[in-house]
């Protein structure tokens, strides 16, 4: 008895196809019937399956050599199916930005190659009251130079590219649900 083997593609000119014998048929062929055959058995199945790969003689008559019902195939086309790995990707917590962003301005500001050193200067700085009053200063300098934008304190002056912002608010535009309701535009 002849086997159904999957062949793999090698990019767009060599697509993945399944090959019994000589014949084969694409593999994007074999996964859209799959999804379409689901819940159907019997005649419903042996019709729809022939109907399917009627582009496909060759394939079907090697299917009919080797004595392999549409269920049988349709069971191999499962089993050799590859199975997609997904890759989840995975945010970064709060407390791993800030500190990612905190890190960065430490080995600027502190000399050393010690990262319990760095920590331990950064913290005696911060308990200073002088670097409290210092810090709230500059932040009111900067609010009251800059202004504040979405509920955060802005730091410079610069102003968004009009053209990008509207092509964004169109890409935006499309979707079904807006991404934050800071971004939605104010009425």
């Amino acid at each position: 008895m002849g086997k159904i083997e999957y062949m793999l593609g090698q990019g767009r000119e060599v697509k993945a196809e399944y090959q019994l014998d000589k014949a084969t048929v694409p593999a994007a062929t074999i996964t859209r019937m799959l999804n379409a055959l689901v819940g159907k058995s019997g005649r419903a199945l042996d019709r729809a399956f022939y109907q399917d790969l009627a582009k496909y003689p060759l394939f079907l008559d090697a299917l009919d050599t080797e004595n392999i019902s549409p269920a049988e195939a349709l069971a191999e086309f499962q089993a050799l199916k590859p199975v997609k790995v997904q890759v989840v990707r995975q945010r970064a917590s709060t407390a791993a930005k800030a500190a990612e962003t905190f890190a960065k301005g430490i080995t600027k500001r502190f000399a050393g190659e010690n990262p319990a050193e760095l920590l331990r200067a950064f913290r005696m700085l911060v308990m200073e009251e002088e670097f409290g009053k210092e810090l709230t200063a500059q932040l009111a300098s900067y609010k009251d130079t800059y202004g504040t934008s979405n509920g955060h304190i802005k730091t410079s002056n610069r102003k968004a590219n009009p053209k990008a912002m509207e092509a964004l608010a169109k890409a935006r535009a499309g979707k079904t649900k807006p991404a934050s309701p800071l971004l939605r535009k104010k009425k």
